[in-house]
């Protein structure tokens, strides 16, 4: 009866052991996949990093080369009415010595342009850069031609190829700022409408 209840309490004692060994080893898979998990998120965010500074030293290139093209999927009107826009239709670009600002809205109605808004074209001066103490770029011109008379503002912030662009009309108080994405000329392709 002794040894009997001895290999019962030898029994119990491996079957606790073994589980205790499992229960670690569970645990011990668990930490592991968590800190592959972090380890993988860590990388990706390492290559976003790298893909977004090369993302702004291309746009800011562009920016200072006076050739750029602003992809635009937020436009904001006067008393901070917002609309979300279709980027291949609505931008603003600058090619050397030729401006583009156009905004085209998906409607019935054709538009000036052909394709439900307007595009204006004109002349660049009094084109300058500057940058600020947070590393924000800044370009200021005026713009000059048959449909506008303007000033245009574009800001590229530090990290990205984020932009924003702030038109200004001479004549009205009519003013648009564009959100969106600014890239080299030679980089990206937009549909262009009739220019007035």
């Amino acid at each position: 009866m002794k040894r009997l209840f001895l290999i019962v309490l030898m029994a119990a004692a491996v079957s606790t052991t073994q589980a205790q060994i499992t229960a670690e080893r569970l645990e011990q898979a668990r930490k592991e996949a968590a800190q592959a998990g972090k380890d993988k998120k860590e990388k990706e965010k390492q290559l976003q990093m790298v893909m977004d500074s090369v993302l702004y030293h291309n746009a800011a290139v562009s920016l200072y080369d006076s050739t750029f093209v602003i992809k635009a999927d937020q436009i904001m009107f006067r008393r901070g009415a917002m609309a979300y826009v279709d980027q291949n239709t609505n931008f603003i670009s600058m090619n050397k010595d030729k401006a583009t600002v156009q905004i085209a809205f998906n409607t019935i109605f054709a538009g000036p342009n052909g394709i439900g808004g307007v595009t204006v074209e004109g002349a660049p001066s009094n084109v300058s850069v500057s940058e600020d103490k947070r590393g924000n770029l800044t370009l200021t011109m005026s713009v000059v031609g048959v449909g506008i008379s303007a000033q245009v503002s574009v800001t590229l912030w530090p990290g990205s190829n984020k932009a924003m662009a702030t038109v200004v009309p001479n004549f009205n108080s009519r003013t648009i700022t564009v959100y969106g994405n600014l890239y080299p000329i030679s980089q990206t392709n937009v549909f262009k409408g009739t220019a007035l």
